[in-house]
């Protein structure tokens, strides 16, 4: 951070310089194929004269929202939020100029929120220069009066503006979406539905741009190889690795792969095919909307295999480690903190992760991975062939039914509320009141629905396990150069293990501490205690 440095009375002051800042924001993807990111950003001559004019230079920090809404106040939370907190830090100083294109690229929020937003800038000594008028707001400038008035009407008329086009695209949804639950034949094309544009978007491996729901040619049969692996318990970081070195990325994803592409993939419902979209007034779920890449049974079982204690693996490159690593369920006995495995020379050992930071105030100890490792192996291989596949359960058959009855208590509700809106008679609070209370029940149903379907998906993980361990040898498991697979491993214990303690005990095997082993089993509720 630069600034000029000033001494007053030998106290030296750091006093950040006002500059010019550009920002620039669009609201949809389609106006980036278009020129308005491209019009905002081509005002140089502007920003140059401004520069000359006042006597400010220009800051090499520019400010975009690509894709972002001022009407609903997402901006805010995006860079003209970091603008808005660097204002209030100082770390934009007074006497700074904000260029914008208008002030509707600041807010298109109702106008006294708006205006709100405005005057939290120039309130604070920064001016803001909107292009397409020519006009500097400036809490010192004597038609300050007038320019207020002025930004008040362009605020309102841009609320308007966005107001319409909410109802407009919102309309076009809706009238959509019923076409295609009524088969209406305009909405469904050679088994392809139309494709809703308007509100929310598309995943990148349907291809939309014949205006229907299509699978991507290329990237469909990656979804559904992706599912087939997140089921086979490979990792994040795997999957990762193989769709960098397989497939050129998705151009919606910026051209690049993500690990946390992948994780948002296995929560995406559209993988089954339904698409819920939520508008203002009402929740509208679309079955069969887009090709299924996956059966509701794989995608249940899928977010099975990622629930539990999964923890996100954030390396693109993975590294030798211990098969404890990362899923958090080695503690030590001592102190209860984590334990991690490093590397001594060519020796692995798991240590007290505290006790080697100094946070604990007893001594620093360690014990090598292959003996905890080796028993951890062959026990989840026996406990896996010896678990039994649970059963689907009615309970989600029963909730469905549950979910069906409310929504059509719902709907005679809102019919009823409608009713008497068009008769211009305020509806009884008692009508609101069981509005609210139904579409909360709905709510705790649906989270019930997804909470027993992951639940039930859970049950037959084992027969997941036992297909793993009989194509794999202990062998492999225990190799550590095997990352791969080790990290499949993992994904696995992740499931099979509660909570692993290790305590030393003063007892000696030659010169190593025979140490003292409690491992709460989840498989079967079981507990081993065991000194090696």
């Amino acid at each position: 951070m630069r600034g000029i440095i000033v001494t007053i009375n030998d106290t030296v002051i750091l006093m950040i310089q006002p500059k010019i800042y550009l920002y620039s924001r669009i609201s949809s993807m389609t106006q980036l194929k278009g020129t308005g990111l491209q019009q905002q950003r081509s005002q140089k001559s502007t920003v140059n004269e401004l520069s000359q004019k006042y006597q400010l230079p220009i800051s090499n920090e520019t400010f975009e929202d690509i894709g972002v809404s001022a009407y609903k106040g997402d901006h805010l939370k995006a860079s003209f939020g970091r603008i808005i907190e660097a204002i209030q830090s100082g770390r934009i100083a007074k006497g700074s100029i904000i260029v914008v294109f208008s002030l509707d690229r600041i807010s298109r929020q109702q106008v006294n929120v708006a205006m709100e937003l405005f005057l939290s800038v120039i309130n604070k000594g920064v001016s803001i220069y909107t292009t397409v008028d020519n006009i500097l707001y400036d809490h010192n400038d004597e038609h300050i009066a007038q320019n207020i008035i002025l930004s008040v009407l362009t605020m309102q008329r841009a609320h308007e503006e966005s107001k319409t086009k909410s109802k407009r695209t919102t309309g076009s949804a809706l009238t959509i979406a019923q076409g295609i639950i009524e088969n209406n034949p305009d909405y469904i094309k050679d088994g392809f539905c139309k494709a809703i544009k308007s509100v929310g978007s598309h995943p990148w491996w349907l291809d939309v741009t014949s205006d229907f729901v299509k699978p991507d040619p290329i990237y469909f049969p990656v979804a559904q190889e992706i599912v087939r692996r997140i089921i086979n318990l490979e990792s994040t970081v795997s999957i990762f690795r193989w769709l960098k070195a397989t497939y050129p990325a998705p151009t919606r994803s910026r051209g690049n792969w993500d690990p946390v592409l992948i994780d948002k993939f296995s929560r995406n419902p559209m993988l089954t095919g339904d698409r819920t979209i939520n508008f203002k007034e009402q929740t509208i779920t679309i079955p069969n909307y887009a090709p299924a890449v996956c059966s509701q049974k794989d995608f249940d079982l899928m977010r099975a295999a990622r629930a539990g204690k999964y923890k996100k693996d954030k390396a693109p490159t993975p590294k030798v480690t211990g098969l404890l690593n990362g899923i958090n369920v080695l503690k030590c006995g001592i102190c209860g903190s984590g334990m991690s495995c490093n590397r001594t020379g060519k020796y692995y050992r798991y240590a007290c992760i505290d006790a080697a930071n100094g946070k604990s105030s007893h001594a620093q100890w360690g014990t090598p991975i292959q003996y905890i490792e080796n028993y951890i192996t062959e026990k989840a291989r026996i406990k896996a062939f010896q678990s039994i596949a649970n059963p689907a359960s009615d309970r989600v058959k029963e909730l469905l039914i549950e979910k069906s009855s409310l929504e059509q208590v719902l709907k005679d509700l809102e019919s009823e509320y409608n009713e008497y809106r068009s008769d211009g008679i305020r509806p009884p609070r008692i009508l609101i009141n069981e509005l609210s209370s139904t579409e909360t029940k709905l709510d705790e149903v649906q989270l019930s629905i997804d909470s027993e379907r992951v639940t039930s998906a859970k049950g037959v993980l084992p027969n997941v396990w036992r297909q793993f361990f009989s194509e794999n040898i202990e062998a492999d498991f225990l190799d550590r150069n095997n990352i791969d697979l080790r990290l499949q491993f993992k994904n696995v214990l992740r499931h099979m293990i509660t909570r692993i303690e290790a305590t030393p005990t003063k007892k000696k095997d030659r010169n190593r501490t025979i140490v003292q082993w409690v491992v709460h089993w989840e498989i079967d509720n079981t507990v081993d205690t065991f000194e090696i």
